[in-house]
């Protein structure tokens, strides 16, 4: 969660900063799989590179399940 008075943290996954659950890039292959991200800000985010990302559940992330650069 963001801090209460927080001006860097928010919604906005340009210009703001989120908490992850999961952040998974910048390594070739890098694979996400069989996790349970519940209650995060943003529960599995893939970065950079060629990510694989399947068989997860995410249940009641507060600003998205999933996202990655360009989404």
């Amino acid at each position: 969660m963001c801090p209460t008075g927080s001006t860097s943290c928010g919604p906005d996954p340009i210009n703001d900063f989120q908490h992850f659950a999961i952040l998974a890039g910048g390594h070739p292959g890098a694979v996400v799989t069989h996790n349970v991200a519940v209650g995060n800000q943003v529960g599995i985010f893939g970065n950079e590179g060629d990510v694989t990302i399947d068989h997860n559940v995410l249940l009641n992330n507060k600003l998205f399940g999933m996202g990655a650069p360009g989404w």
